[in-house]
């Protein structure tokens, strides 16, 4: 299973398209918040199951503010990560993953990339798609992969 992840679009779409494009096929895609731009929008050319939430900049969405659900045998808590207070530590989403028995939280809001298995909680954030805050300042998001074993692996992809 091939797994697009991605946040923080903030309106531009264009980069995720491209990025869309140079990973196909997907079987899911997730966005973690902050779209910027209606569902539809995307689903021109999102041509798979998705996930998609609103984050704290989409004023007016109709989308959930979280979302669970299970990938193969793992469960998943998709949230912006705004309402964890994830710029000073990512302490509130890897205790609420251990209270409600989920092994993978993604989440977006600091566009800054984050890869980090931690006593068994996968604390995934793919950056920004269109806003990067990184020093190199490069579009990231992070294509998830499950094998046939059912391992996962998470890597770290930019534009």
């Amino acid at each position: 299973m091939r797994i697009l992840i991605a946040s923080d679009t903030h309106g531009n779409i264009f980069p995720l398209k491209e990025a869309v494009e140079k990973e196909k096929p997907l079987d899911l895609f997730i966005h973690c918040g902050d779209l910027g731009v209606e569902l539809n929008k995307i689903l021109d050319f999102i041509k798979c199951p998705y996930h998609v939430i609103a984050g704290n900049n989409d004023f007016f969405s109709k989308l959930p503010r979280q979302d669970i659900f299970s990938v193969g045998k793992y469960s998943v808590l998709l949230t912006h990560g705004h309402m964890y207070g994830v710029y000073s530590s990512f302490d509130r989403l890897y205790y609420t993953a251990l209270q409600n028995g989920f092994n993978i939280v993604m989440f977006g809001h600091t566009h800054v990339p984050h890869i980090e298995n931690v006593g068994g909680v996968w604390l995934i954030n793919p950056g920004s798609i269109s806003q990067p805050r990184t020093f190199d300042r490069k579009y990231t998001y992070i294509i998830m992969e499950i094998n046939d074993s059912g391992e996962l692996s998470f890597k770290l992809k930019n534009l």
